[in-house]
């Protein structure tokens, strides 16, 4: 569901990592390079009507890249 969706049903948000995703499609190629990915299904992100789609974005992104081990790329933009 999109963002808006999730916030009408005030259900929570289900972070999802997908490990190794970048070395089997990597910016640019056509087609994803056969292999194994690893997934991993984070814990939910509480939301309510109170909650704004920054805020949820912010928790289910902070709750990812607790699982990644790569660079924050985001960060570096916004510096």
């Amino acid at each position: 569901k999109s963002g808006i969706d999730c916030l009408d049903s005030s259900g929570p948000i289900v972070p999802v990592v997908i490990y190794g995703s970048r070395h089997k499609l990597p910016a640019g190629r056509l087609l994803a390079a056969p292999g194994p990915l690893k997934i991993r299904v984070c814990a939910p992100v509480p939301s309510d009507e109170r909650s704004s789609p920054q805020t949820l974005m912010e928790l289910a992104r902070h709750a990812m890249l607790a699982h990644l081990e790569e660079p924050d790329l985001g960060q570096a933009e916004e510096s």
